[in-house]
């Protein structure tokens, strides 16, 4: 799988890169055949003072910086979310601030900037806000981001147009602006959220739609783009996994963001993504591919668009780059023919001995995992704060206070009653720490234990690489079904809930973007590059 080869191949480069890091900006650029895809601009080490990484850990989720954007100035702004601060670098790789969020958000996924100031998406807080603040990091106003559907978090991105009208994207497509009574970027008097309702992306006095289906398709090739009156086709090689905007800095173009989707013979998605720029009348201006494949940690939102140039945020084991794309007429698909099967169902050998042993119907496999999301429990300062060695405590817990939701806690397999049952008893909530292994003084779940407890296991608790013991591989994604999992079998399992045209809706323990709990989120399909689809061998229903 590409992102796991990746990262393999990474630590052969650790020499060169760290030999890149002493000569400056750079002119590198990475070929695509006889294209190159990018010229580097800087790079930046991963260290304390500067970007960084969340630790390494057996069996769970390592992440980093969710966002890259270009002030008006022309410096880069780049959510720094494991130190939970915005870094503004100037074009030589020099960080000339540090924005500090600390007290202002959760987990920022994605900016942008504006001459009135920067916008920050808090996705991870437990109420998903967006945060207007100066350029020297000042509060200005905050929009609540009200759930769609109960406990779900599906606002995935910001979105620019040329008139500096910022967009709200969910399930990574435009539904919402964000406004107030007198049409500004800022919360009037009463401090509403100004957030209105709206059927495409506004261009140049064009307005922009993408049809998008609740259902997945597995044959999809295509999509049609709307652009006032007229329609743009957008076709791919393979299975298309979705088309959505980036944004707009001129009145004559806009920029698309095209996902293509095969999977390999063990049934693993790959994913390439590439940028589209537009004229407003249609006309296919230029293509850029996005270096999914090179990502060492999963960037939530890494490209920016400036006045007359797209970038892109990429992350290896030793440093972060901040790369132009280069724009070409065409560009070929880099994904291996999907082997197509008429009979796409596969056969589950039901339960550890081949021998149908049903256990569940998927429905109470929902049902278990939303009793995590849907839990809430007062905890005290000895839950939140109490002496426990090891500990490192999760970051959407400020001090005494009632919580909504299950945190994580590293190889923790504690069902929603128990972990409320074992506040009582004075337990700690969660553990984001591997150090010290699993600690007798924090209760809650980590993602493995999770899936354990929503298929019904008490027998022990499984991990991400034992998961495969008790499940069978898919053909693909197109396959999963609720109650199934995507599994990379080394840092993280998903537990679908659904899936459409663009990505899925999951369950999940997880540190990412200091996220520290069990939630129940939309995500594009590009977050699973890498992961095999598997179902439960003890489904009632399969």
């Amino acid at each position: 799988m590409f992102n796991r080869l990746s990262r393999q191949l990474a630590g052969m480069f650790i020499i060169m890169g760290l030999f890149a890091l002493f000569i400056g900006p750079m002119t590198y650029v990475r070929a695509q055949g006889n294209q190159s895809e990018y010229k580097v601009l800087f790079k930046l080490p991963i260290d304390e003072e500067g970007v960084m990484y969340s630790p390494a850990g057996e069996e769970m989720l390592q992440w980093g910086p969710k966002a890259l954007a270009v002030a008006p100035d022309g410096t880069f702004i780049i959510a720094n979310t494991v130190a939970n601060n915005l870094l503004r670098i100037n074009q030589t790789g020099e960080i000339i601030d540090k924005i500090d969020l600390s007290e202002l958000a959760v987990g920022v996924t994605d900016i942008e900037t504006t001459e009135e100031g920067i916008f920050a998406l808090d996705s991870a807080a437990p109420e998903p806000s967006v945060l207007h603040l100066t350029h020297t990091g000042d509060l200005i106003a905050r929009y609540n981001i009200p759930f769609k559907e109960q406990f779900l978090i599906s606002v995935t991105g910001l979105v620019l147009n040329d008139n500096d009208e910022l967009f709200i994207e969910d399930r990574a497509q435009i539904t919402d602006k964000l406004l107030d009574s007198t049409g500004q970027l800022a919360a009037d008097e009463q401090g509403n959220t100004g957030i209105q309702a709206v059927d495409g992306f506004s261009v140049g006095g064009h307005t922009i739609h993408i049809p998008k289906s609740s259902v997945a398709q597995e044959t999809k090739h295509d999509e049609t783009i709307l652009i006032g009156g007229n329609s743009v086709d957008i076709a791919v090689e393979q299975d298309l996994g979705g088309v959505q905007i980036v944004g707009a800095h001129s009145a004559k173009s806009f920029y698309a963001q095209v996902t293509e989707l095969s999977n390999d013979a063990a049934g693993t998605l790959l994913v390439d993504t590439v940028l589209h720029q537009y004229s407003v009348d249609g006309q296919l201006l230029g293509l850029a591919r996005i270096p999914l494949q090179e990502q060492f940690v999963r960037v939530d939102n890494p490209i920016a668009l400036g006045e007359n140039a797209a970038y892109a945020l990429l992350t290896e084991p030793e440093y972060i780059s901040v790369v132009q794309l280069n724009l070409y007429d065409t560009l070929p698909s880099i994904l291996p023919v999907k082997s197509r099967q008429d009979d796409k169902t596969q056969e589950i050998q039901h339960g550890e001995s081949g021998v149908n042993s049903c256990s569940i119907y998927r429905q109470y496999i929902s049902q278990n995992a939303y009793s995590y999301i849907s839990a809430s429990k007062y905890l005290n300062v000895t839950n939140t704060d109490g002496d426990c060695a090891g500990r490192s405590k999760p970051r959407y817990i400020g001090g005494p206070g009632t919580y909504t939701g299950v945190p994580y806690d590293w190889g923790g397999n504690n069902t929603a009653a128990d972990y409320t049952s074992a506040m009582d008893d004075g337990y700690k909530a969660g553990n984001t720490n591997t150090a010290y292994g699993k600690l007798g003084c924090s209760r809650g779940v980590d993602c493995s234990g999770l899936v354990t407890r929503a298929w019904g296991r008490s027998d022990k608790k499984y991990g991400t690489s034992t998961l495969p013991e008790i499940s069978t591989a898919l053909p693909d994604q197109w396959s999963l079904k609720e109650g199934d999992i995507m599994n990379d079998f080394v840092t993280h399992v998903f537990l679908i809930r659904s899936i459409d045209d663009g990505g899925a809706n999951v369950y999940e323990s997880t540190v990412d973007a200091g996220l520290d709990r069990v939630v129940y989120r939309y995500l594009p399909w590009g977050a699973f590059n890498g992961f095999q689809p598997n179902r439960y061998n003890n489904l009632c229903d399969p």
